[in-house]
């Protein structure tokens, strides 16, 4: 059997998930979005390797995207590997990307307050000083102080802004960083 031409084909080279009734796709998958990607005896070279939802119209219709526009997109699971037609819905491009956007902006939301909890952490002078005198590694650092790495960073090399009334310089620094000394 060469190539696939029905949905039967599509499940036979699938294994079946009773639980959320997905057919999870066991063949070769998208470099960057885990989607299957699907051989096609169609295409100029007398075959190629196709996305699912262009593979669902070309079983559907005989053509590889619909003159409507629309296309197949997996809404009722989630799961990218899900091969199972009853679990994709025909939408927009506009559609996918408006949901697409709310659930990215959701997850975004949810990245920077998580991000935000540990950074609202002030560190005092004191902090400072010992962080940059000390030798371990700034992943430890973070860690222990409850600050982001970069920062850790930026404290060990010297590069933080200190504060104005206790103005400190990094060991090997410039005496020009010492302002006004002449």
């Amino acid at each position: 059997m060469t190539g696939i031409r029905t949905i039967e084909d599509i499940k036979d080279r699938c294994v079946l998930d009773e639980d959320t009734g997905c057919w999870l796709w066991v063949g070769a998958t998208g470099k960057n979005t885990g989607r299957p990607a699907i051989w096609l005896p169609v295409g100029p070279t007398g075959g190629q390797s196709y996305r699912l939802s262009q593979v669902l119209t070309w079983i559907e219709s005989g053509r590889l995207r619909r003159p409507d526009g629309r296309v197949w997109s997996p809404v009722v699971c989630g799961n990218p590997r899900c091969a199972n037609p009853d679990h994709h819905r025909l939408r927009t491009k506009a559609q996918i990307q408006q949901a697409r956007r709310t659930t990215n902006s959701a997850l975004h939301a949810a990245k920077l307050s998580a991000a935000c909890r540990g950074s609202t952490r002030k560190l005092t002078h004191a902090q400072r000083i010992e962080i940059r005198d000390s030798l371990l590694p700034a992943s430890e650092v973070a860690t222990r102080y409850g600050i982001s790495t970069s920062y850790a960073k930026k404290i060990l090399s010297g590069r933080h802004c200190w504060d104005k009334a206790a103005p400190v310089v990094a060991v090997g620094a410039s005496v020009f960083a010492l302002g006004g000394v002449r």
